[in-house]
């Protein structure tokens, strides 16, 4: 494990959630849910796959897991990157920030920026790629088992089509179990939204029979 991103953790992962919490108070998701259950499986998530980074990993399970809690807090409540260094550390911090996505121009979308952006910042510095790639792919597995909600079909057939993208560039910097599974999970979110649209032209097709008088 890196030593250099190793800054000893001064709140528990209790506190951090709590501040967490705080800071996403009121926000809901696209569900309804409140929205910190999102973080807190994602941070479920890095400690059920941290294995996966095998022997040497980057970073550490506990430094991973704090950001998995952060990982919104800059984009959705505009918590300063430097208050998320200074409770946790350079290496929380880094990781939270470089999972934001910004928007460079007002005229452009922030999803299509990112797409286009996000993974320009990976190689600096090289010792972090892995972990950022992990911490995207848990987030991104958390949204797309999220988005298979019956009022989100059409967030979701969008959602997948963008998610193969994004798995094209985490490929490089994911181990291949952890990438099987973010594939895994864009298949099935595929294969519900044909689901929902099979469905739904179903139902298209049989309000437009005529009504039996019987």
């Amino acid at each position: 494990m890196n030593q250099r991103y190793q800054p000893p953790m001064t709140l528990t992962l209790e506190i951090i959630d709590r501040f967490a919490a705080e800071a996403h108070q009121g926000q809901t998701r696209k569900t309804g849910a409140p929205y910190i259950e999102h973080p807190r499986r994602v941070m479920t998530l890095v400690e059920q796959h941290f294995h996966l980074l095998g022997d040497n990993p980057p970073v550490s399970r506990e430094v991973l897991k704090a950001a998995a809690l952060l990982h919104d807090t800059i984009e959705d409540c505009k918590v300063s990157p430097n208050v998320i260094g200074d409770l946790c550390g350079s290496a929380v911090q880094y990781l939270v920030q470089n999972v934001t996505k910004y928007t460079y121009d007002n005229k452009i979308p922030a999803r299509a920026v990112r797409s286009l952006r996000e993974f320009h910042r990976l190689g600096r510095p090289k010792e972090l790629v892995q972990a950022i790639a992990f911490l995207k792919a848990m987030d991104r597995i958390d949204n797309l088992r999220s988005c298979r909600h019956p009022h989100l079909y059409e967030f979701a057939a969008q959602y997948t089509v963008e998610s193969y993208g994004l798995l094209y560039h985490l490929i490089p910097h994911l181990p291949e179990e952890v990438a099987s599974i973010v594939q895994g999970e864009i298949r099935k979110t595929h294969e519900w939204v044909l689901a929902v649209y099979d469905e739904l032209d179903f139902r298209d097709k049989l309000a437009q029979l005529p009504v039996n008088p019987c």
